[in-house]
């Protein structure tokens, strides 16, 4: 339990840097609050994800993550129910891939 205290609040620390740079203008693109703390909770969730090895964590992390960057990543003509239905079929066909019990 301790070391995820540390990683949360290492987490949260940077993300108050990060607002504070981009609220002084040194980061070409803005940012706001909101987004900010966004990005923060779904990146620390996809890390954790990573670590617990949660296909589905992992997959719908970087599909929020996308919808909050669409413009900045250069997909904003997918609606955001378009990422959404392409993380569950990601989700499933991982999940069938990496966990079958079949032999």
């Amino acid at each position: 339990m301790r070391s995820r205290n540390w990683f949360w609040g290492t987490f949260f620390i940077l993300g108050a840097i990060l607002l504070g740079v981009s609220q002084m203008g040194l980061i070409s693109y803005h940012l706001g609050f909101w987004t900010v703390i966004a990005t923060l909770v779904l990146a620390g969730a996809l890390i954790q994800s990573l670590i617990m090895l949660s296909i589905g964590g992992t997959v719908f992390s970087v599909a929020f993550l996308s919808i909050l960057y669409a413009g900045p990543l250069g997909i904003a003509k997918l609606a955001p129910w378009t990422i959404l239905g392409i993380a569950i079929l990601l989700t499933i066909g991982l999940s069938i891939i990496f966990f079958s019990t079949t032999p």
